[in-house]
């Protein structure tokens, strides 16, 4: 159940007509996935009973009968769906059609749905201690994206789930930690970021979500949710760019006004960073508000900007090269440790020395110190009022 549950997540309107078809859909779900468990069957066969039928009906009537405690009971409830009107059952069906869609797809059914017996299947529990690193890629393709959602989300949530149990086990937080870093949060997945950015911290648990927006955020977790997961934040970084005045005016509100001195006769509070100067922030500057700190704006070079970081063409191979289907782990740490800088002192991805390069930062921090942002890191003074 917990897994249908993660393949359906509740709606944003609790309370409408959708989510109670959802809530209908959920444990459904959950009760195929049940049969197919104790049949040896796989998502496939969810996928096809899922609309009912005779020959559903009879499989998975079958498979509940095995089931010694609570059989019974769950082979009432398919009973009652299978007995139910057309477009009830077609209403639910549909919803749970949805959530398995990913079944269609053959690297996706083998990702999510591989035998017991498979070599390559992850050990969750081994994988969290031992603080190795899984690499979870969504589909970005606005009409394919939705396709595989579920079972992102369904992976995510089993990562999480069994942190959580870990850590309860060791006492109430994990060690060591985990990090789940969820880059485009409100497309990739369907997760209920509100409610575990409200306790996974206390269990060793940290969160790094990123969304496009506020409005994203109410898109996807609702107006009641998106202020619980901002409430829950411990640190939140706001970049330049967006064309919300309401988004920008709530951020200018939050950094707050410092009192100035304007003339000899003017001396009043006054924002300390307008709306306008917070859309016009450079590439990759954010300010940052952080509980117990104050607000500050500060500059978050991309990874291939460091000093030290390889081209992106350390991980490709001459053409007709044999090469795996996917980069290896080996390769992604490479692109995090490699010292490019060779023995007379030069960075391999650059043709000058070290120190030229330093004196362009140098000059480059200059450049943003005239154009009225100082360092790259400049404390602001938003405790005024």
């Amino acid at each position: 159940q917990r897994r249908a549950n993660a393949l359906i997540p509740p709606n944003i309107d609790r309370s409408s007509d959708g989510e109670r078809w959802d809530l209908r859909a959920r444990l459904l779900l959950g009760l195929l996935l049940h049969a197919a468990a104790v049949s040896g069957r796989g998502m496939n066969a969810v996928r096809r009973w899922a609309p009912g039928g005779a020959e559903a009906f009879e499989e998975v009537r079958d498979a509940l009968r095995a089931i010694p405690k609570g059989g019974a009971e769950r082979l009432d409830e398919w009973r009652e769906y299978c007995a139910t009107n057309d477009k009830t059952r077609t209403s639910i069906s549909n919803t749970m059609g949805a959530a398995v869609a990913w079944v269609s797809d053959d690297t996706a059914r083998a990702i999510g749905d591989p035998r017991p017996d498979d070599p390559a299947l992850i050990d969750l529990r081994a994988f969290i201690t031992r603080g190795e690193t899984l690499h979870l890629v969504g589909d970005g393709d606005a009409d394919t994206g939705s396709r595989y959602a579920p079972l992102v989300s369904a992976l995510t949530a089993e990562v999480a789930h069994v942190a959580r149990r870990l850590a309860v086990e060791q006492g109430g937080r994990l060690d060591p930690p985990l990090t789940m870093i969820l880059d485009e949060a409100g497309i990739a997945t369907r997760l209920p970021l509100d409610r575990w950015s409200a306790d996974m911290g206390g269990r060793g648990i940290t969160l790094h979500i990123s969304v496009q927006s506020f409005a994203q955020l109410r898109q996807t977790w609702g107006v009641d949710g998106s202020e619980a997961l901002r409430g829950n934040v411990g640190t939140l970084l706001v970049y330049g760019g967006s064309t919300s005045a309401a988004d920008l005016r709530d951020i200018a509100s939050l950094i707050g006004e410092h009192l100035a001195q304007l003339d000899a006769d003017d001396k009043r509070y006054i924002p300390v960073l307008t709306p306008a100067e917070i859309r016009a922030m450079g590439e990759w500057d954010a300010v940052i508000l952080r509980r117990g700190m104050r607000v500050f704006v500060g500059h978050t070079p991309h990874v291939l900007e460091r000093k030290h970081a390889p081209k992106p063409a350390t991980l490709t191979r001459p053409l007709g090269a044999q090469r795996p289907d996917r980069i290896t782990t080996g390769e992604l740490e490479a692109l995090f440790t490699t010292d490019t800088r060779s023995a007379d002192g030069t960075n391999r991805n650059s043709d000058r020395p070290d120190d030229e390069q330093s004196k362009d930062h140098q000059r480059g921090d200059r450049r943003r110190s005239d154009g009225g942002w100082g360092d790259r890191g400049r404390g602001v003074d938003g405790g005024g009022r």
